[in-house]
């Protein structure tokens, strides 16, 4: 299960920053805060745990984020489709805001529900589901 935590940590950062050196780092931090609040709540969902984990560093160091700037070299392991276009994805990223665009992140590319969104936000499910409304309708305009 942790292993599954981990990828989807440092999916959650790739995909949020579009910088493979940043989001290494603030992946390695959001696993140890992972693994402490697993140890704090061992019957916790592991996805609450994730999005718990991922918001606090999130909200932390977010105010370091360039939008619009990727910095994806592939030197540090990560691996793609070489034709694959991240165009429409970094338009969406620089012109989104940030509490539609991370819970987008959860939603479409970790597969998270709304109700584990919301309960690792600690908001209502409604909220999610708004913000993702949103942010779709975003999306949509882009590609």
């Amino acid at each position: 299960m942790d292993e599954l935590a981990i990828r989807d940590i440092s999916l959650f950062f790739f995909f949020c920053l579009l910088d493979e050196e940043k989001a290494y780092d603030f992946s390695s931090r959001a696993v140890d805060e992972y693994f402490e609040l697993k140890r704090k709540s061992p019957s916790e969902k592991v996805q609450i745990l994730v999005v718990k984990a991922t918001f606090k560093i999130w909200k932390k160091f977010s105010s370091k984020i360039q939008r619009g700037r990727p910095h994806m070299t592939k030197q540090l392991g990560w691996t793609w489709p070489h034709d694959i276009n991240f165009g429409p994805w970094m338009e969406f990223q620089k012109n989104t805001i940030w509490d539609e665009f991370i819970v987008s992140v959860w939603a479409f590319f970790l597969k998270y529900s709304d109700e584990e969104i919301a309960q690792g936000l600690e908001m209502t499910p409604g909220t999610i589901r708004y913000r993702l409304g949103h942010a779709l309708k975003k999306l949509g305009s882009y590609v």
